[in-house]
């Protein structure tokens, strides 16, 4: 009969995200995760796997967290088009907020992706293609409800909008508070259309 877990999975999670969002995730290594999470080695191999396993969860939790405050800040909106603006400004405020080392972790990991596994690769391709998903689905609804002209190219202006907000978390990561900036080009763009 094996030991109860003496830890809790979502702060040991916790911990590990902001060493890989601080440092990157080929720059961190396992002293840095194992005095992070106050783990050591066998404990965190045996409960999340290797380096790349551990990410991976990272990755999900992050995103998880993030969609859940992106879904709040669209819930708020009846408009497609207002959504979506409640969308990028909600984006830029967890950008920029206090107490994260800034930016977007997963953008910034997306910067790293040509040196990481293809496992690794496809989880940020996956990311990134749904994040292009979730803006077409977006545009088409404001193109349906007259908000926008049928006119538009969905996949181009998806791609500029997830750009903005690619570059806005660099933005951030170099500039912290500074991600508003960035997007408020991405919500003047999209009432100009």
């Amino acid at each position: 009969m094996g030991r109860p877990r003496q830890f809790n999975e979502s702060t040991v999670v916790s911990a590990a995200t902001e060493v890989f969002w601080q440092k990157g995730y080929r720059a961190t290594n396992l002293t840095d995760l194992c005095s992070a999470t106050k783990m050591n080695r066998p404990s965190l191999y045996g409960a999340f796997g290797d380096k790349e396993d551990l990410f991976i969860r990272c990755l999900e939790d992050y995103q998880e967290r993030f969609g859940k405050q992106l879904a709040e800040a669209q819930e708020e909106e009846d408009s497609a088009l207002g959504k979506m603006v409640a969308l990028l400004g909600r984006t830029a405020e967890f950008f920029d907020s206090e107490g994260s080392p800034g930016g977007c972790l997963v953008v910034l990991s997306m910067g790293e992706s040509r040196g990481l596994s293809p496992r690794l690769r496809s989880v940020m391709e996956n990311i990134h293609r749904e994040n292009l998903r979730n803006f077409s689905s977006l545009l088409e609804e404001a193109i349906e409800a007259g908000e926008l002209p049928a006119t538009i190219d969905v996949e181009s202006v998806a791609e500029f909008l997830v750009t903005q907000i690619y570059g806005a978390a660099i933005q951030a990561s170099v500039n912290p508070g500074h991600a508003s900036q960035s997007i408020s080009v991405a919500v003047d763009f999209l009432k100009s259309l």
